[in-house]
């Protein structure tokens, strides 16, 4: 299992671009048109899911993409397995954009500092996320 940095370190860049445009072909199928994706910088991508109040469903979604990820057979042949850290937050209409980005933001390098491959919901504005 390679980091992003490690596959364009070992494969060169354009192994590493075609990692993210995979990636980027796996969210696109795993969303519904009405979700907004995009690529925040380099292997980090934002995913706004709207009117979701339920965090089994963002559980749900996120087993969804690693699972997808795993099943891809893109990278095969170099023995490359792709795979992701996810960190997400829950929000109501009336919590702002800089405090949601920075809650899932912390959701993820839990997820990555907790093992990576995995999802960190933080549902909760009053909850310790390193406990």
């Amino acid at each position: 299992m390679y980091n992003f940095k490690e596959i364009n370190d070992t494969y060169g860049h354009d192994v590493g671009d075609q990692c993210l445009v995979e990636f980027g072909r796996i969210l696109k199928s795993c969303f519904r048109k009405e979700d907004i994706i995009s690529r925040y910088g380099g292997d980090e991508f934002e995913v706004f899911m709207m009117n979701i109040i339920d965090a089994g469903i963002v559980e749900k979604k996120a087993c969804q993409i690693m699972q997808a990820l795993q099943l891809s057979k893109v990278f095969e042949d170099l023995n490359i397995t792709l795979t992701c850290s996810i960190g997400a937050f829950i929000v109501d209409r009336y919590t702002p954009y800089l405090e949601a980005f920075e809650r899932a933001d912390l959701a993820l390098y839990c997820s990555k500092y907790q093992g990576k491959n995995q999802c960190r919901i933080d549902c909760s504005p009053n909850k310790k996320l390193y406990q």
